[in-house]
């Protein structure tokens, strides 16, 4: 009889302990547009993603932007990326024994234009925010021309490889391809190779 009590306490225990278990878990989230923060020392960095986007009437309009406020102490700073819903890409390097702030973002306008801009911002006491590098490439740019009723489409394209450290360095290579609309295919004209390097004084 002893025997049984205590089996049936046990189980009446664990039952229990289930049930609280159950009520502190949370479970995570899918909203994208949450805002998260992430603390970098005394530098922290708040990424409101797109939540601009769920204000009525902003879904899908240039109202729509992403922001990133950036705080030390009582100085702050908020970085505005019209992006049209996309949250900005952002992460933090170690160069030198210093923290900075870096962005990657892809910019996207008419008929196909395109634009990646990288930014480099210092987090430290001395020079909080201050803009330390600015870089911006063309991606993608078309030109359509008419020659004798026929239209022929110039495009340049841009790929670009970024590796991060003590120096920032960018591989690009850049194509020109002509495009007649009378023809199937395109044709690569140019095609060139560049690097950029840039050092954090």
């Amino acid at each position: 009889m002893k025997k049984n009590l205590t089996i049936i306490l046990s189980i009446s225990l664990l039952l229990g302990l289930q049930s609280c278990i159950n009520e502190e878990r949370v479970e995570p989230t899918d909203n994208s547009n949450e805002t998260q923060e992430v603390v970098v020392g005394p530098v922290i960095i708040r990424d409101f993603k797109a939540s601009t986007c769920d204000e009525p009437g902003h879904h899908h309009s240039r109202l729509c932007g992403s922001a990133l406020e950036v705080s030390l102490g009582e100085r702050g700073d908020t970085l505005w990326h019209m992006k049209y819903g996309e949250p900005i890409d952002y992460s933090i390097l170690d160069i030198k024994g210093e923290k900075y702030l870096f962005t990657d973002n892809t910019y996207f306008y008419q008929y196909g234009y395109t634009v990646e801009r990288w930014e480099l911002y210092s987090l430290s006491p001395e020079h909080f925010m201050e803009p330390v590098f600015n870089q911006a490439i063309d991606l993608y740019q078309e030109a359509p021309r008419e020659n004798n009723g026929e239209y022929t489409h110039y495009l340049n394209k841009t790929d670009v490889e970024v590796t991060t450290g003590d120096t920032i360095k960018f591989y690009i290579k850049r194509y020109t391809v002509i495009c007649p609309e009378s023809f199937s295919t395109c044709d690569t004209v140019l095609r060139t190779t560049e690097h950029t390097y840039f050092s954090v004084p």
